[in-house]
Protein backbone atom coordinates (compact mmCIF):
# COMPACT_ATOMS: atom_id res chain seq x y z
CA UNK A 1 0.00 0.00 0.00
CA UNK A 2 1.50 3.29 -0.72
CA UNK A 3 1.73 5.93 1.30
CA UNK A 4 0.85 10.07 0.96
CA UNK A 5 3.62 12.00 1.35
CA UNK A 6 3.72 15.67 3.28
CA UNK A 7 5.14 17.10 -0.18
CA UNK A 8 2.03 14.95 -2.20
CA UNK A 9 -0.49 16.28 0.24
CA UNK A 10 0.60 19.89 -0.10
CA UNK A 11 -1.43 22.48 -1.95
CA UNK A 12 0.28 24.30 -4.85
CA UNK A 13 1.02 28.13 -3.99
CA UNK A 14 -1.31 29.23 -6.68
CA UNK A 15 -4.18 27.48 -4.89
CA UNK A 16 -3.32 29.55 -1.50
CA UNK A 17 -3.28 32.47 -3.42
CA UNK A 18 -7.09 32.01 -4.60
CA UNK A 19 -7.84 30.62 -1.28
CA UNK A 20 -6.62 33.93 0.37
CA UNK A 21 -8.35 36.57 -1.89
CA UNK A 22 -11.45 34.58 -1.69
CA UNK A 23 -11.34 34.98 2.16
CA UNK A 24 -10.31 38.56 1.94
CA UNK A 25 -12.84 39.42 -0.19
CA UNK A 26 -15.92 37.21 1.39
CA UNK A 27 -14.84 38.24 5.38
CA UNK A 28 -15.63 41.51 4.74
CA UNK A 29 -18.69 41.40 3.29
CA UNK A 30 -19.54 38.88 6.13
CA UNK A 31 -18.93 41.28 8.35
CA UNK A 32 -20.59 44.05 6.76
CA UNK A 33 -23.92 41.89 6.54
CA UNK A 34 -24.09 41.35 10.51
CA UNK A 35 -23.58 45.24 10.89
CA UNK A 36 -25.96 46.37 8.82
CA UNK A 37 -28.59 43.83 9.94
CA UNK A 38 -27.84 45.08 13.65
CA UNK A 39 -28.06 48.29 12.84
CA UNK A 40 -31.55 47.79 10.99
CA UNK A 41 -33.07 45.53 13.94
CA UNK A 42 -31.18 47.36 16.54
CA UNK A 43 -34.31 48.05 18.98
CA UNK A 44 -37.20 46.33 16.76
CA UNK A 45 -36.58 43.05 18.55
CA UNK A 46 -38.22 41.58 21.99
CA UNK A 47 -36.53 39.58 24.49
CA UNK A 48 -38.40 36.56 24.50
CA UNK A 49 -39.24 35.07 27.92
CA UNK A 50 -39.50 31.27 28.13
CA UNK A 51 -40.35 29.34 30.91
Amino acid sequence: MDQLTVRQAAVSHATLKVILTGACVTLPVIIAHTGFSCRVFRGKTIELAHA
